[in-house]
């Protein structure tokens, strides 16, 4: 067999395999380039001091978090209790208004249950099994049970 009979038949049994290794392939040299790009360390070209003062950026600074003095923590920490109290006063409001929709769904569901049974069993009509007596049935005859062979 030559090699692209070989490969072609490879192909035809196994190309799931094939494409599922290279997405890896490509996922890892896409990750490898990312990295590269982002946080590698750089090597410090030659020239003149000039070309690298004009090729450099600016860095931005990263400065610490302000700190709040007493009284605007105070007013931070009572936007948030404010803030809890109404979320409290909102779920109490949200739970009321469920409660009375089920309530209200549940009292539907009863009338259009009652109207159902009013139209299927008009109220003249008793169901044929409701107005003849059950009568006893004779027992089930059990099998008799057969000696174990020693």
């Amino acid at each position: 067999m030559s090699d692209t009979h070989s490969f072609a038949r490879m192909l035809q049994e196994s190309w799931s395999e094939i494409t599922g290794w290279g997405l890896i392939l490509s996922g890892l040299s896409l990750a490898t380039w990312a990295l590269g790009e982002r946080g590698g360390r750089r090597l410090p070209r030659l020239g003149t001091p000039e070309d690298s003062g004009a090729r450099m950026l600016p860095m931005r600074a990263i400065g610490s978090p302000r700190r709040l003095d007493r009284a605007e923590e105070w007013k931070v920490l009572m936007q948030i209790a404010e803030r809890g109290f109404l979320c409290i006063e909102m779920l109490a409001d949200m739970q009321d208004r469920a409660r009375e929709e089920v309530e209200a769904a549940d009292e539907v569901l009863s009338q259009l249950l009652a109207e159902c049974a009013s139209v299927l069993m008009p109220a003249d009509a008793t169901p044929a099994a409701e107005a003849q007596p059950a009568e006893p049935s004779a027992p089930m005859p059990t099998p008799a049970s057969q000696p174990l062979a020693a």
